[in-house]
């Protein structure tokens, strides 16, 4: 229940920050409010297989953050590449979504949650 408050507090303030900022500084934020509420359950699951392929979610955190970096600075004009960054937000988003896939690869076999066995 409390990962049920945690998420309507989170959706919450994606709501609330999408009226106080502009536009692109909105949807940013509300990227970021959007991966906070990835990251927290994962956070469990990180605890609960005793930090296991934890550089895999390290990874991940750093490009995803990495892109936000990136998506942001685009929008001004005094980027340091004349081409330029948007197209690392989707470099980075890429790496940082297959890290996180190649940790729930990982995660599959395993078994976290007891089996209820059914009684024939």
């Amino acid at each position: 229940w409390l990962l049920g408050v945690v998420v309507v507090v989170l959706l919450g303030l994606q709501v609330t920050v999408r009226s106080l900022y502009e536009a692109h500084m909105s949807i940013n934020a509300s990227y970021f409010i959007t991966g906070t509420m990835l990251f927290i359950p994962l956070l469990l699951i990180v605890y609960k297989t005793k930090g296991k392929h934890v550089l895999q979610i390290g990874g991940a955190l750093f490009f995803f953050v990495a892109a936000l970096y990136f998506r942001e600075i685009d929008a001004h004009d005094d980027i340091f590449l004349p081409m330029g960054t948007h197209w690392l937000w989707h470099i980075c988003t890429g790496i940082g979504g297959f890290m996180l896939a190649d940790y729930l690869y990982y995660l599959y076999p395993l078994r976290l949650v007891k089996q209820k066995a059914f009684s024939s």
